[in-house]
């Protein structure tokens, strides 16, 4: 039996890669339809305080240089059971036929595999590390994300959400890159303190080591992002990796360490191009 509920995401808007704060409030609404645990948990909605809302999203057009710095068992991609918009589970270790441990051929077939979880609107279709290894990946959008408004603001463009038990709990960095593959502008370092949920909360599943579903669901939070924060006004790719301690900035202090095993996926929202509600514009 399906139940199907509409719930609120509200957005504590928190930060920026300088560690200088911006505050306001985003509302974003997620259409929940639990079959079972492992169902879809799809993103609609960003709505903001204001009356603007944005129902379009940018998703990843491919994924590359995915390296990885850990063995078998460690890497995977999870996707409820009863999910409608998913190619399944993968486990790193057995893409290329052989699962008695991770080859370079694992490494280059996994790219596509987690391009599968960034491809829908689905929460429930995430990318999942295990253990504190480094890893970084490359991810090229089908279309230019740009910055509604070149200066901070309230608006995100991008939204890292994290599986944890109680929500985030791992950090991350994201940083802009060029053409070329250069990094542009300032990479912004994400910790789990930013991460704000959905009420009611965004229940994902989780699997054992054999990709079998267990009975005990985890929260799904995120951490939105405006495009300023990276330094730039536009991009098309964007690096997703591990902080490296004290290099990476945080809070205008180096990175000491921390939790660097997410269960994550990036949602790109379209904040440019979009038609401004007739109430806010007037008779």
């Amino acid at each position: 039996m399906n139940n199907r509920s509409l719930a609120a995401f509200v957005v504590c808007f928190a930060g920026t890669a300088s560690g200088q704060s911006i505050s306001s409030l985003v509302t974003a609404t997620f259409h929940i339809d639990h079959q079972g645990i492992g169902g879809d948990v799809m993103l609609t909605e960003v709505r903001l305080p204001d009356g603007m809302y944005y129902d379009q999203f940018i998703h990843a057009a491919s994924i590359d240089e995915f390296y990885f710095a850990g063995g078998s068992g460690k890497l995977r991609v999870i996707a409820g059971v009863d999910t409608t918009d998913t190619e399944g589970s993968f486990k790193l270790e057995d893409l290329d036929g052989n699962s008695s441990s991770v080859s370079q051929d694992d490494l280059a077939l996994f790219n596509d595999r987690a391009l599968s979880a960034f491809q829908n609107d689905n929460l429930n279709n995430y990318v999942d590390i295990s253990g504190n290894y480094e890893f970084s990946c490359v991810v090229t959008f089908s279309r230019t994300v740009r910055d509604n408004d070149p200066a901070p603001d309230a608006t995100p463009e991008i939204l890292y959400f994290e599986r944890g038990s109680g929500g985030s709990n791992s950090w991350l960095v994201i940083e802009a890159l060029d053409e070329h593959g250069n990094v542009m502008g300032t990479p912004r370092v994400m910790a789990p303190s930013e991460a704000v949920a959905s009420d009611p909360p965004a229940m994902v599943d989780t699997h054992d080591s054999s990709l079998q579903p267990r009975n005990s669901p985890q929260e799904m939070t995120a951490v939105p992002v405006d495009l300023s924060e990276l330094g730039v006004e536009q991009l098309d790719r964007l690096r997703m990796r591990t902080p490296v301690n004290g290099v990476d900035m945080w809070n205008g202090s180096p990175w000491t360490g921390g939790e660097i095993a997410p269960d994550f996926k990036l949602m790109v929202v379209q904040t440019y191009d979009v038609v401004t509600p007739s109430f806010l514009i007037g008779d």
